[in-house]
Parts: structure tokens; C-alpha cells; sequence
């Protein structure tokens, strides 16, 4: 019976994990999010004393493995090392968010009469937890926030306008809080619960509560969104789909560009009368670089500026691309040029008709890529990045600051 019911638990935490990566693209499966996390929960608070900690935070590391393997398997394409060591860091966080549930937020630790509010308290307390840890792995070594629970309500507009009281993250809570809720309510292991019928009336209408005021919220806002002044703006969004082969383009800068020039002209072509206010390319998505000089002043690389120019004679469209931004200074004759050990921004660059250039640098870097945390005191990380890249490693990109 020990073994069926550990493996009953390994079970339920490979479910809720795959159906974690499930909410998400390309899968999409986003109405799944009010129930995945509920084989979980019954794994966890129906865990026995012995080697209590120990067996929660494993199974929190499965589920959050299940969870992050899948959902980053587009990683690989530039490292499969890379791809891994992020995955197994990140179910570090759902270990934790485990060992928490099922010992100081568990429900049915005890058996005492503990208040007409005891579901409601203890589901709060692990949604909140839930939050503080997406927030923390958003922050620790830069943070990577990729796709936290409450993005699973992108198909889902009513719900999701709540994100802007809270953020993705305060979103999150809303799920677990009704799954928490509703594991105490329905599974016969807390006698208060069925023996008290006002209990249980609290602990479920506190579920309604909360949906509900999420949905008259939400609906209140799409309302308003028709209303009071706005300005209506259409923007053309152009991305390559670029082959890559570790952290190797496959195409050269001239296709590129090339590639950029022609697909923005045949969409630009193809709109004929309504032509768009902005147009979009992705994230470092020209070759080219920006150097920018401490005085402010800027140059950019011949590359961009050709395509670029190709692009405004249609229209005078703002643009708005991903580039890299370097240090840059005057050299001999006022050229420009780059310093020595200059620092790197992957930028959001905007570039209005009347030809001049912002840049937004990027703050939060992507572990593995964007930077390896540690590279200084431990050089053979450069060399696994090498390996698997299959070229050299030219240091990290620097984080944007807040001015």
C-alpha cells in the first residue's frame, strides 16, 4: 500500500506538471488552469509525517521539471545544456512552493476545529506563496519570468484584465486559491468540512466571491475600454522565420536585411489604402549595431541605416526594432567608433519620421543567454558555452539601468 500510494504521488505530481506546460503555446490548453494544480495538492497534503519535507520538495521538483523541460524545449535550438541547467534550476521554485504546502500550508495537518475561515485561510496562503515565489524567480540573477501561471489567462479577457490591479503574478493567486479551496472542501479527508455545513458553505463562497468580483472587474474594463479619449494606432508586425543552428544564424546579414526589406514591402504593398502608424521587427533583429557616444549622439552601422532608408521612402512610419547598443566614442578625425571593453545593450530601439533614435536597454537578461552567471569566477562555464554554441564567447550583455 506505501509503494501504490508514492507512486499515486509521483503520479499526480508528473500530471500537474505536464499540464502546467500544457496552459501555455504551443499547446494553449489555457482553461486547464483551474484544475491542474489539484493532483498536486491531494499528493501533498496527504503526505504522511515521515520524511515529510523531503518527499514534498521532491515531488514539487518533478512537477516543476515536467513543467520547464517542455515549456523551454525552444532553448535548444541554441544550447541543449543550457536548455537543461535552466529547466532544473527553475523547478527549484515549485520544490519550494511544495515544501511550504505541505507543511506550515497544510490544511489537514490538523485535526482540531480551527475556525469558520480555516479553508479560505490556508488556500490564500498557498496562492500568496505561489505569487512571492514567481516574483522572486523573476528577480534572482536577473530573473527569468517566463510564462507564470497568470499568463495561462491570455485567452481569457475577463480574467485577465484583473493583472493590472496585481500583475501576471497576483493573476496567479486566483487559480490556486479555488483549487486550494475546493481539494479541502470535496476530498473526504477534513471531517469539519462535511460535518459543518456553514463551513463549508463559507469555503466555497469564498470561491465565488473572488471569481466573481475578478469577472464584474474584468467586464468593467473591457467596457471601458470603448469609452473616454484614445488614440487608434495600426501597426505592422514583421518577423523572419530564420533558420539557427546553436547559437549560429544560418543566414548571412545581407539575407537578412534583404529578407526584412522585401517582407515589410510586400505587407506594406498589400495594405494598399490603410497604412500603419509603426512597424515592428523582433528582438535584435537587424545586424547592425548602435554606438552611443556618453555625450548622447549615436551612430549606426551602414547595414541597418540601408535598410532602414529602403523602408522610409514608403512612408514616414515609425519604426520600432530590437538592436544591439555599444559603448561607442571619437576616435582620430571625429570617427566614431567603439570603445575598448565596451558594455552591450540589447535594446528596444524607436525611431520616429523626423529621423531620430531612443533606446530602451533591456533590464531583466535571460540566464544562459544573455549572460552566465558566475562566468568570472568560474571560466569553465564560457568553455561548456562554447562547446554547445559552437562558437566563441564574447562575453555577456549588460542590464539596462533605470534611467
Amino acid at each position: 500500500m506505501k509503494f501504490l500510494a508514492a507512486l499515486l504521488r509521483l503520479v499526480a505530481a508528473i500530471v500537474s506538471g505536464l499540464g502546467i506546460a500544457a496552459l501555455f503555446p504551443p499547446y494553449s490548453m489555457g482553461k486547464l488552469v483551474w484544475i491542474v494544480l489539484i493532483p498536486l495538492l491531494i499528493a501533498l497534503w496527504s503526505l504522511g509525517e515521515k520524511w515529510k519535507r523531503w518527499k514534498s520538495f521532491g515531488l514539487g521538483y518533478i512537477a516543476g521539471a515536467c513543467f520547464f523541460l517542455p515549456n523551454l524545449a525552444w532553448l535548444r535550438s541554441v544550447s541543449d545544456v543550457g536548455w537543461v541547467a535552466l529547466s532544473l534550476y527553475l523547478a527549484v521554485f515549485p520544490a519550494l512552493w511544495a515544501l511550504f504546502v505541505a507543511t506550515l500550508g497544510n490544511p489537514w495537518q490538523r485535526k482540531q476545529d480551527q475556525g469558520l475561515f480555516h479553508a479560505p485561510f490556508y488556500a490564500f496562503a498557498c496562492a500568496g506563496v505561489w505569487a512571492l515565489l514567481e516574483i522572486a524567480r523573476g528577480w534572482i540573477f536577473t530573473g527569468f519570468g517566463w510564462n507564470v501561471l497568470g499568463v495561462a489567462f491570455h485567452e481569457t479577457p475577463v480574467f485577465a484584465q484583473s493583472a493590472d490591479l496585481l500583475g501576471a503574478t497576483g493573476l496567479s493567486m486566483l487559480p490556486i486559491f479555488a483549487q486550494s479551496v475546493l481539494v479541502q472542501v470535496c476530498v473526504r479527508r477534513s471531517v469539519q468540512y462535511h460535518s459543518a455545513v456553514l463551513r463549508r458553505q463559507i469555503a466555497l463562497g469564498s470561491v465565488v466571491v473572488v471569481m466573481a468580483a475578478a469577472f464584474v472587474y474584468g467586464s468593467w474594463r473591457i467596457k471601458g475600454l470603448t469609452q473616454g479619449e484614445f488614440v487608434k494606432l495600426r501597426a505592422l508586425l514583421v518577423q523572419l522565420n530564420i533558420p539557427q543552428e546553436a547559437a549560429q544564424q544560418l543566414w548571412s546579414a545581407t539575407d537578412i536585411h534583404l529578407g526584412y526589406e522585401e517582407e515589410t514591402l510586400a505587407a506594406l504593398k498589400g495594405l494598399q489604402v490603410k497604412k500603419p502608424d509603426w512597424i515592428v521587427w523582433p528582438e535584435t533583429a537587424l545586424t547592425g549595431r548602435v554606438l552611443r557616444m556618453d555625450d548622447g549622439t549615436w551612430a549606426m552601422g551602414m547595414e541597418n541605416v540601408q535598410t532602414i532608408d529602403t523602408i522610409r521612402a514608403e512612408g514616414p512610419y515609425t519604426l520600432i526594432m530590437g538592436l544591439n547598443e555599444l559603448e561607442g566614442e571619437k576616435g582620430e578625425g571625429d570617427v566614431l567608433m567603439m570603445k575598448r571593453d565596451a558594455r552591450i545593450w540589447n535594446t528596444m530601439t524607436v525611431m520616429p519620421p523626423d529621423g531620430s533614435l531612443t533606446t530602451f536597454r533591456k533590464h531583466h537578461l535571460v540566464i544562459f543567454g544573455e549572460y552566465i552567471p558566475l562566468v568570472e569566477s568560474l571560466p569553465f562555464l564560457a568553455k561548456i558555452y562554447e562547446q554547445q554554441a559552437g562558437g566563441a564567447y564574447g562575453g555577456g550583455v549588460s542590464a539596462g539601468g533605470s534611467d
